[in-house]
């Protein structure tokens, strides 16, 4: 979920990166609620699928918490909001109030799917507000594959169709907006088919396209990693893709999996957070193996506040926004400890399951902010 797709905002986060760095102290650019860990589906590829599966008690935000949460972060500053599950969609009475809200205050926001629980009424609501951007979870092209992974038949179907009403909506009411993407995670199934996927993506009009490497949340999972024999046609099929992606106009971060060595190296998470730093003896910000805990603040279903885009700092004592507001917290102890551990180049449990569209991100804005700060001759 990674809107990092243009120069200028690269220069928004490296901006407050740099602040932070002058000792003044920026509110996070970005948050990322998850809001609820329940779904309509049983994804094999699914990295929140563990937490599903342990059958948590049902101690989910309420739609008073929920939005007063959201009244928080926008009061803190933060200008672009991801909303995730579970699927969103399986409470509209929670999420839409909370985009409402959001595109009330102009702030960007996204939202991602599987794209199976839409009717016209909740299409009209969204498009209606000027919601920004929602993105589709699709892997293959044909039904019965995905279907398959998505563990329900009929998955793909639905979510086709939920992309072709919102954009006839759009027709109808003569709105641009919602913007239209796809996330696709790179698996077995579907690692020599990435152009079939820019195909599918331009005739339902999608404007970007991102793919990530699986992570392995489940046992099942480990059957759908590529083989090293299968990473090296993956790449020359990347290639294909990004050239064809350049000539339909559709943004991609296919690029990253075939210019940058990090590509070689997915799956060892944590070292290659470790080779990219800046400056690896500075102990100064420059130095952390990652950026998010400066840049973007994460709220999970229960009120659980995580300082990682991706999964809760399970080795820390956690913040939670039922207790404590949430300016509070990303200037709170909780946070300058985990800062302080990731400047001194010691990784947290979190580390060790990074997505590779994290780790390219990090890598981008740290080159952004090595130009920055050569310019301002400070580095």
């Amino acid at each position: 979920m990674d809107k990092i797709e243009d120069n200028s905002e690269v220069n928004q986060i490296s901006k407050r990166l740099t602040d932070w760095i002058k000792s003044k102290k920026s509110p996070p650019y970005q948050i990322n609620m998850y809001f609820t860990k329940q779904c309509n589906l049983k994804c094999k590829f699914c990295a929140f699928s563990p937490l599903i599966e342990k059958k948590y008690p049902s101690n989910e935000l309420s739609k008073e918490e929920l939005l007063r949460a959201t009244k928080e972060g926008l009061e803190l500053g933060i200008e672009v909001w991801y909303i995730a599950g579970g699927e969103p969609f399986f409470y509209p009475d929670k999420l839409l109030p909370m985009m409402g809200m959001i595109k009330k205050h102009g702030k960007y926001g996204n939202v991602n799917t599987n794209g199976t629980l839409f009717n016209r009424e909740i299409v009209k609501d969204i498009v209606s507000m000027g919601w920004d951007e929602i993105t589709f979870s699709i892997n293959v092209t044909d039904s019965k594959t995905e279907d398959f992974l998505k563990g329900e038949k009929g998955a793909f179907k639905k979510c086709i169709e939920a992309m072709k009403l919102i954009q006839s909506t759009k027709k109808e009411m003569n709105k641009e907006k919602p913007g239209l993407s796809i996330h696709t995670i790179i698996m077995n199934k579907n690692y020599k088919r990435l152009t079939d996927m820019l195909i599918l993506g331009h005739s339902l009009g999608v404007s970007s396209m991102n793919f990530t490497h699986i992570m392995e949340a489940t046992d099942y999972v480990k059957k759908l990693k590529l083989t090293n024999e299968q990473i090296e046609l993956f790449k020359k099929e990347a290639e294909k893709a990004f050239l064809l992606s350049k000539k339909m106009k559709i943004f991609t971060n296919l690029e990253k999996y075939i210019s940058s060595p990090l590509s070689d190296e997915i799956g060892n998470y944590t070292n290659i957070l470790k080779s990219t730093s800046i400056t690896k003896d500075s102990k100064s910000l420059l130095s952390a193996i990652c950026f998010e805990p400066w840049t973007q603040v994460t709220i999970f279903f229960d009120g659980t506040v995580g300082a990682c885009g991706v999964w809760p700092c399970t080795s820390l004592k956690n913040e939670n926004v039922r207790n404590k507001n949430l300016k509070d917290i990303w200037y709170g102890e909780y946070f300058e400890r985990i800062r302080e551990r990731l400047i001194n180049r010691e990784s947290i449990d979190t580390c060790l399951d990074c997505a590779s569209s994290r780790i390219f991100k990090n890598e981008e804005i740290k080159n952004n902010i090595r130009k920055i700060m050569s310019e301002e001759n400070k580095f």
